[in-house]
């Protein structure tokens, strides 16, 4: 998969832009705050129809008016696909001219993985950026599981509000534990699954980016426990009676206590958990290595390779971390980088970004 062009017009700090990236490795270069992360939130709204930096619409439009337009020209094995996105008084999305009525017809049209600064702090953070992480990298795989995500958490905003409001009765809750049930089996069933392989994935990346020093393993941690008979409907009982054992405790603190909103991932070194007694160095480089392997299973699923987004990572690494991960990204994954050190690349398939302009090096 190759993008071939992008445009845009009053985004973020871009009064306008025209961009044609080449296959491998593109460096944006420039000082901080000029642009070079807009442009890649700009692929990633055209891929997702979000932004994984806001959940407002309204900040990426810029100053030169009320509304915000992008195009990506897209290439893979078999077409070429147009994807528009328009932002004004409304979000209107299209691919080759046809209205996208809901972000599941994306799936496939443009795959990214994108590793951020945000994302070296993956492995100590919160379980919302791992279960967020692992979200953004299965809705791009399964229509189904965006179908399920997006059922899911709607009924959970019911739920919520009816126990913000005082309205726990059973009566009233019980249409949304069954859509919570319904949605949120499924949810787990495939983030099991999904984990497997990129546990797999992730351990191989992990060794050779720390040669071979660390034995690194990933654990699916569900808030509702898996059974031991392994069906949906086993883990549907499960649910239903957490559900009910929670629910004096959700009515005095006003939400729902138990579900895939609370499902974390557990990053293990040599089987000890790697927030608690890794170094700083182990948990970005298996942070890393979860996101190349996001990239390979993405391709796996998919059939196609997806786009790998750097954005301002390399200054976060050692040296030999860097040239490691350069070994693994091959000349097929059209990689966009960021960085404010020009001096460390060849002017190949290099753009300066000053204040929302983009030139030639």
């Amino acid at each position: 998969m190759k993008l071939l062009k992008l445009c845009g017009d009053n985004f973020r700090n871009y009064s306008a832009f025209e961009w044609e990236p080449q296959a491998g490795l593109n460096v944006l270069v420039g000082d901080n705050a000029q642009g070079k992360t807009n442009l890649l939130e700009a692929i990633n709204i055209l891929a997702t129809g979000k932004s994984w930096r806001t959940s407002r619409d309204l900040e990426i439009i810029g100053p030169q008016g009320d509304a915000t337009w992008l195009f990506g020209l897209v290439e893979n094995t078999y077409t070429t696909s147009k994807l528009e996105f328009r932002l004004g008084r409304g979000k209107q999305i299209a691919v080759n001219g046809k209205p996208v009525r809901k972000y599941s017809d994306l799936l496939g049209k443009l795959l990214v993985v994108t590793f951020t600064p945000d994302n070296l702090e993956l492995v100590k953070g919160s379980p919302h950026s791992r279960r967020k992480f692992l979200d953004q990298c299965l809705v791009q795989i399964s229509e189904s599981y965006s179908h399920n995500l997006t059922g899911y958490n709607k009924a959970l905003q019911q739920r919520n509000s009816l126990l913000r409001e005082g309205m726990g009765r059973k009566s009233l809750l019980e249409p949304w534990n069954e859509q919570l049930v319904a949605f949120g089996v499924q949810l787990m069933i495939y983030r099991f699954k999904a984990l497997e392989r990129l546990g797999e994935l992730t351990c191989r990346y992990q060794d050779y980016l720390s040669e071979e020093k660390e034995q690194l393993s990933l654990a699916y941690q569900p808030a509702v426990p898996m059974p031991q008979k392994r069906t949906a409907q086993a883990w549907a009982a499960v649910f239903y009676q957490q559900l009910e054992r929670e629910l004096p405790q959700e009515r005095i603190r006003g939400g729902t206590l138990t579900g895939p909103q609370r499902d974390d991932l557990l990053f293990l070194i040599d089987g000890k958990e790697l927030k608690l007694y890794g170094s700083q160095g182990q948990q970005r480089t298996a942070a890393l290595a979860l996101h190349l392997a996001a990239l390979a299973h993405l391709e796996e699923q998919m059939g196609e390779r997806p786009l790998l987004l750097l954005d301002d990572v390399l200054s976060e690494l050692d040296r030999g971390r860097r040239e490691r991960l350069f070994d693994l990204i091959d000349s097929g994954t059209q990689t966009i980088l960021t960085t404010t050190a020009a001096d460390l690349w060849e002017q190949r398939n290099c753009w300066q970004i000053v204040a929302g302009t983009i030139s030639r090096l």
